[in-house]
């Protein structure tokens, strides 16, 4: 079970960092129909896949589920599930897709479904904090066939109105700058952006923000940047409020 100090001890039971590459070779990716097309989306099976507390993991964006490589020990005695959501990390990243947060629900569904599991803990980031959001309504709406236990939410926007996107995030929500955006953005101004959301006593290091470029960069991720960041208009339609 989590339990409720589990943040706090993330840091002291870090792993040695795998690099991106190891991550996902360490990972497979697994075909689905999601809302009747096929996908493949990568996925990984970590700590005791014999045991019956099983711990589901909902990243953040622009990341994928490397964000929670370090803290895997501290979960060990759990059954761990990790995927990358549609258009992120070693995911399928399809070109002109309508990106939303009830699709990947539906793709988070469909990963427990693939793994069997009826019960699961959650810890949830960012991107995933909205995902889990809607599962929430799902559950209140007796629509979620899986239950849920305890969940963490990690550091992101639950709450609409407090939120402060970054300029490039401004950019890419204009229609008219798209495409000037995907041909502008470089790993050095990615960098830069990612890294203006840390903390200046803990700003991420060169390895880290080039892994976590390479993750965004692969199987041609920049060409769908804009469509992902759409996640943030669509919060606001959808009333997604952390309130209920």
């Amino acid at each position: 079970v989590l339990s409720g100090n589990l943040i706090f001890r993330f840091r002291a039971h870090c792993k040695m960092a795998l690099r991106i590459e190891d991550w996902f070779a360490s990972g497979k990716r697994i075909s689905l129909n999601l809302r009747g097309n096929a996908v493949e989306i990568w996925t990984k099976l970590d700590g005791n896949l014999s045991s019956p507390s099983v711990v589901t993991f909902l990243h953040a964006f622009p990341t994928c589920s490397y964000d929670f490589q370090k803290i895997l020990g501290t979960l060990r005695d759990h059954k761990l599930i990790l995927f990358d959501f549609l258009g992120f990390g070693d995911s399928d990243k399809p070109n002109k897709h309508k990106y939303s947060i009830a699709e990947q629900a539906d793709l988070t569904e469909l990963i427990w479904d693939h793994f069997k599991v009826s019960k699961t803990d959650i810890v949830a980031h960012d991107l995933g904090n909205l995902v889990m959001q809607e599962l929430l309504a799902r559950l209140e709406a007796k629509s979620l066939k899986v239950e849920l236990g305890k969940i963490v939410f990690m550091n992101g926007s639950v709450f609409p109105d407090l939120f402060r996107p970054n300029m490039l995030q401004k950019l890419l929500l204009l229609p008219g700058f798209r495409k000037l955006i995907i041909k502008a953005i470089s790993k050095k101004s990615f960098c830069k952006s990612l890294n203006a959301t840390c903390s200046k006593g803990h700003p991420l290091s060169g390895d880290e923000l080039s892994d976590i470029w390479i993750g965004v960069e692969r199987r041609e991720g920049i060409r769908i940047y804009p469509a992902l960041i759409k996640y943030i208009p669509e919060r606001a339609r959808n009333k997604y409020d952390g309130k209920g």
